[in-house]
């Protein structure tokens, strides 16, 4: 059936958008706006003179209807992107009608028939540099010091293997991967086959450093590994090429030794043992330790927000019930930045490699990995080098978005889970902490996050970087690359405070109690949505240099003034 025939109708006028929640304000009060609601195929809009609101169907999650008083019906609408809309419609059939259109075009039965592929592609993402090319795998192993040609005689600590061109070996690893240059082929097919869904431990970041070895000046290089949980049995317990593999990357490191920091909990490292799943059989692997963290499987992750968001919705909620309710997401971003950070530590200063593995290696190992590098390269906090390391370690590594996100097909609450949102709270807990080392600001990742779970784009389309080459997405859709990173939206979302001098090197983000804030711009959305105070801030300070470039070019002309009466 054409989405033109859920639209019964198009254009409805007197629909109230009652800005204070689900209840109609009284005539005349600031939170009652009126105004008209008007569908297309791909969106509703509320417009009421300046007021807009524009949101694609497939932001929205939930639809809530209730009666109202004295008449008429209230539309809670619940987004994706966490914010709620609640309109009252005078005439019940009007209010059934919008519902009836909203649900249907809310969930399309396939990727294809989002907005972002509706819309069409766009060449100049095709562009090297721009858009579907803006990262590019060879070029950052070229840049972390991989050897990219295997007839050079000088041979690396990693080689360029392209195994996996075919997805043959992973479906959800890229097609070019980096690995220990000791290791051939064939035994990665061996570890491939002993690792959840192919994922063998391959490199994520190599750490090039100077230090004294025996009072000489020593460069030596530090591998971050990223692999899934190993496949262990009753008949299978270990597998002897997997331990090799292991050895031949600690013996790259300095210290000549291993951590494999593991996301789960040992209750749930039990747990999936039980299934066929679990850990290494730690004393085989010669030199290499095990750190088990705490961080939530996916699936705890949603109920955790779902919890978050009930209390920052009710403005009735006491004190106690509040801190209750908010407290077991803060202690998910507590177990995500203490593993990263425990993860660069060990690179950077005790010069020991790190194997980082939850159970799939998609979701928590991504979150991980992707910050310890935010910790420890300088180029991740830049605007570019941060949505390349979202294309490096969360697109091209396959983690699930659409999964995750759930905007296609039926409905899959088991596989729904905001970890992505859980790494960008991560990022903007660093970004308070360290403000001048961050060139983006915190409306930047609210911006991403946004993004994520809309189609207007088609980055985050797919699970997997195998799906969306096999859908041609690139020729289908626009890339959000090159959209966030155009001149007047960089100078939107540009840190007016940036200093990339200031923090050169590594910088420790913190993971007390004490050092975490609740995500007020994102997740209090109501108290900060027509004028957030980071927002205040960079236009103070813009204001502030604009003031003092004046004031500079001012005296500038008064001293070549003084100088040419002198002369």
């Amino acid at each position: 059936m054409d989405s033109a025939e859920h639209i019964k109708q198009p254009r409805t006028p007197g629909v109230v958008l009652c800005r204070n929640g689900p209840t109609l304000p009284p005539e005349g009060h600031k939170d009652r706006v009126q105004g008209e609601l008007w569908l297309n195929a791909h969106h509703f809009i509320f417009a009421a003179g300046e007021t807009i609101y524009q949101e694609l169907h497939t932001n929205v999650f939930q639809l809530e209807v209730r009666p109202a008083q004295p008449q008429g019906k209230i539309v809670s609408i619940s987004l994706h992107s966490l914010r709620q809309l609640h309109l009252w419609f005078s005439v019940d059939s009007h209010a059934d009608n919008a519902v009836h259109a909203i649900k249907y075009l809310a969930r399309p039965a396939r990727s294809d028939d989002l907005f972002a592929t509706q819309r069409g592609g766009n060449d100049a993402d095709l562009e090297p540099g721009c858009g579907w090319r803006l990262f590019d795998e060879m070029k950052e192993f070229e840049r972390l010091g991989v050897q990219l040609d295997p007839s050079c005689d000088e041979k690396g600590e990693f080689r360029i293997t392209k195994i996996n061109d075919k997805y043959k070996l992973c479906a959800s690893y890229p097609r070019v991967l980096a690995v220990p240059a000791t290791i051939e082929d064939a035994v990665l097919k061996v570890v491939a086959t002993y690792r959840e869904g192919g994922r063998l431990p391959v490199l994520s970041y190599l750490k090039t450093s100077t230090v004294l070895v025996n009072g000489v000046e020593t460069v030596v290089k530090t591998p971050l590994m990223r692999s899934a949980q190993p496949l262990v049995t009753s008949s299978s317990k270990r597998k002897y090429e997997d331990e090799q593999y292991l050895r031949n990357v600690q013996q790259i490191a300095l210290s000549k030794e291993g951590k494999i920091l593991d996301t789960r909990s040992v209750s749930t490292i039990s747990s999936h043992t039980r299934r066929g799943g679990g850990c290494e059989l730690i004393e085989k692997y010669y030199k290499w330790t095990r750190i088990p963290s705490d961080i939530p499987t996916y699936n705890q992750l949603q109920e955790s927000l779902d919890r978050l968001l009930e209390a920052t919705m009710d403005d009735s909620i006491g004190m106690n019930q509040f801190l209750s309710k908010i407290d077991p997401w803060l202690s998910h971003v507590r177990g995500v930045l203490s593993t990263a950070v425990v993860a660069s530590y060990q690179v950077e200063n005790e010069q020991v490699a790190v194997l980082v593995h939850g159970s799939s290696g998609c979701d928590n190992t991504a979150a991980v990995v992707a910050l310890a590098q935010v910790f420890l390269d300088p180029y991740f906090r830049t605007l570019s080098g941060f949505c390349q390391l979202i294309e490096k370690e969360w697109l091209r590594m396959g983690h699930p978005f659409e999964d995750r996100v759930g905007k296609v097909g039926p409905l899959q609450a088991a596989k729904r889970a905001p970890s992505f949102l859980l790494f960008l709270d991560c990022v903007q807990q660093v970004l308070h902490q360290y403000p001048p080392a961050f060139e983006f600001t915190e409306g930047f990742l609210r911006e991403l996050h946004q993004h994520t779970i809309s189609s207007d784009y088609g980055t985050f389309l797919y699970n997997s970087v195998a799906e969306r080459e096999q859908a041609q997405l690139e020729t289908k859709a626009n890339s959000l690359w090159s959209y966030l990173l155009a001149p007047e939206q960089r100078l939107r979302f540009t840190n007016p405070i940036y200093e990339s001098d200031m923090y050169p090197g590594w910088i420790r983000g913190s993971f007390k109690s004490q050092a975490l804030r609740l995500w007020k711009e994102m997740f209090c959305w109501r108290d900060y949505e027509s004028d957030p105070p980071m927002a205040r801030l960079t236009t103070e300070v813009q204001q502030a240099r604009q003031a003092d470039q004046a004031v500079t070019e001012e005296l500038q002309a008064v001293l070549n003034e003084i100088a040419s009466l002198e002369a």
